[in-house]
């Protein structure tokens, strides 16, 4: 891909979604002064929840064209930069790798220098721009004799557990919890 192949756009905001935007805020507002304590308003707010999908639904839709022309153009940035950045992120991978080579290999030749009391001056220079961190990373060589410390619970299978067996079946450790939603088919 070439620069010459990338051209942003401009968009223009429908004048439509100004008055739905004003209408969104009034059914917020109804939303927050509604009390729903009685059958009657049980109905009122379920109705009230139908006009809300609609709302939203053609808000939605009609700035369906603009976020698509977005996200195309921002797929299209993202891919171009990508390209473009690809020699130079190979390059500071090549770089980073030889210089820790060379650090570890100087590293272990003045210990045991050291160890065998040599007396010398480092070579590895002190440069401003480098800093250094180490990693430790876990490598399991033996699952079966990790301490149970360690173990983390899988919380997605759990629920998925409970809600096949409706909380019925008990887990020693784990309390399953009913919860409600309640699905607008507007």
């Amino acid at each position: 891909m070439i620069s010459a192949e990338l051209t942003v756009k401009g968009f223009d905001i429908p004048q439509e979604t100004t008055s739905l935007a004003d209408g969104a805020k009034e059914i917020e507002v109804s939303a927050e002064n509604l009390e729903v304590d009685s059958p009657a308003q049980f109905s009122q707010a379920a109705k009230a929840l139908a006009v809300i999908k609609y709302a939203k639904k053609k808000l939605v839709g009609m700035l369906k064209p603009q976020r698509q022309e977005a996200h195309q153009v921002h797929s299209a940035i993202c891919a171009y930069e990508s390209e473009l950045s690809a020699p130079l992120d190979h390059a500071e991978d090549l770089m980073k790798s030889k210089m820790i080579h060379w650090y570890t290999e100087q590293k272990k030749f003045e210990e045991t220098a050291v160890d065998s009391g040599q007396v010398f001056v480092s070579v590895i220079p002190d440069a401003e721009n480098i800093g250094w961190r180490e990693n430790w990373k876990a490598e399991i060589v033996n699952e079966s004799v990790v301490p149970q410390r360690f173990w983390s619970v899988d919380k997605k299978k759990l629920s998925d557990f409970a809600k096949t067996n409706k909380g019925l079946v008990e887990v020693e450790g784990v309390e399953f919890v009913k919860g409600m939603t309640i699905i607008n088919n507007s």
